[in-house]
């Protein structure tokens, strides 16, 4: 699977920068079917799943009567579920804190509670918050709202190399008030971020109460100069040997969790997947999402909300569901997606899946092969978006070469 015409060789893969593999850019692509779905077309298909999840999206900007109009969305997508799976997980994403104030979150949760009342035992309820946004009557309110999950965002876009971490040291010891609140930091880096300022920051997150750390690039679709990329790629290689070298699991390429997590002990065993809302143990559920800009998930398709408030508050106007995009996994890329998704989740691929491909990475150190499993090594592991990236243009030479010799035999 190398030095085809119009795909990079893998010998070249070691040349590219470091980037964070994300949902976006390593598993949408396979999503190629992508059909967009007006409100008058948006059908009464029924909407089910063992469990159900509810994701929330909240844009950065204020949006008039915003929680009046997620109301009437979870009503009209209540209506097209008789019977709703018990709620597995709520999340709100985004900028909650900006879009409503202390006693509308309580408001959402309790109207939410109402249309889908039933959970599971071990549901997380979760919020995503700027480390700026948390204080103890915040944290106070969330934990009497059963929240078990904060998303704290960390800015570390601009540490210096003196910079300190007396504002990190002050939230953490809030924080260890509420011991039931599980924190996923999403740390912001980039090529201006010290390389000692993230080592500091990653040392002093990796302790109770956090439960993931991942590392987002904020520039990632902007381009760059490539001396930027290769300082981002140095500090995204450095993030990663660090929290490895600590014992945390890692997945993809940006996500580390503790030994113990769920799903540092369900990696090995096929069953995760990663998907808009980071790695899930199952495929069978149901996501709805709500909201402008919101992901959704309902098997076997993903979707996507409008982004367009305007759009989005005019269909629930006239009590229609809003535009939305559908992707649905093309036909023949099935077996890349499942090898893609066995890279971010296990980092390893079954040898017999493609053998040359395996072989040719393990040529150049980025696999190791034990009997009929190849492994990512380290370097492979840091260069993951780059293998995936390569796996998807040998695959798409593939379409489109076998499309035109089909073309040729025809005359088209």
């Amino acid at each position: 699977m190398s030095g085809q015409a119009g795909t990079p060789r893998p010998q070249a893969l070691r040349a590219l920068p470091p980037t964070p593999s994300t949902f976006t850019t390593a598993v949408l692509p396979c999503f190629q079917d992508v059909h967009r779905i007006l409100p008058d077309e948006d059908g009464q298909q029924p909407f089910s799943g063992r469990e159900l999840a509810l994701h929330i999206q909240c844009p950065e900007h204020a949006v008039d009567g915003y929680l009046d109009l997620l109301c009437r969305e979870a009503t009209l997508l209540r209506a097209r579920m008789p019977q709703p799976p018990p709620v597995a997980s709520l999340w709100l994403h985004g900028h909650p804190s900006r879009q409503f104030s202390p006693e509308a979150i309580t408001e959402l949760i309790f109207r939410l509670n109402g249309q889908f009342p039933g959970s599971v035992a071990t549901a997380v309820r979760g919020l995503e918050l700027p480390a700026t946004a948390v204080d103890g009557e915040r944290l106070a309110l969330l934990a009497g709202l059963g929240f078990n999950r904060i998303a704290l965002r960390l800015d570390a876009t601009l540490g210096s190399d003196v910079g300190h971490l007396t504002k990190l040291e002050a939230l953490q010891r809030e924080l260890a008030d509420f011991p039931a609140l599980g924190v996923h930091y999403l740390v912001r880096f980039g090529s201006r971020c010290h390389p000692h300022y993230l080592s500091r920051l990653l040392a002093a997150i990796r302790q109770p109460p956090a439960v993931a750390v991942e590392l987002q690039d904020p520039d990632l679709a902007t381009p760059r100069p490539l001396i930027e990329r290769v300082a981002t790629g140095r500090r995204l290689k450095l993030a990663i040997l660090e929290m490895t070298a600590a014992g945390w699991v890692g997945l993809s390429n940006q996500l580390f969790v503790p030994t113990d997590s769920p799903l540092a002990l369900n990696k090995s065993d096929g069953h995760l997947h990663l998907t808009p809302w980071g790695p899930q143990l199952r495929d069978k559920y149901l996501a709805l999402g709500m909201g402008v800009g919101a992901f959704g998930y309902h098997p076997p398709c993903y979707y996507r909300t409008t982004t367009l408030a305007a759009r989005y508050g005019g269909a629930l106007g006239n009590r229609q569901l809003p535009e939305k995009l559908r992707y649905r996994l093309r036909d023949d890329l099935g077996e890349v997606h499942q090898s893609i998704q066995a890279l971010l989740c296990r980092h390893s691929l079954p040898r017999r899946s493609a053998p040359e491909y395996c072989d040719s990475l393990a040529a150049i150190g980025l696999m190791s092969i034990d009997r009929d499993v190849a492994h990512l090594t380290r370097d492979g592991v840091v260069r993951l978006s780059a293998i995936i990236h390569h796996l998807q243009s040998v695959s798409s030479w593939r379409h489109h070469y076998a499309q035109r010799r089909l073309d040729d035999r025809h005359g088209v």
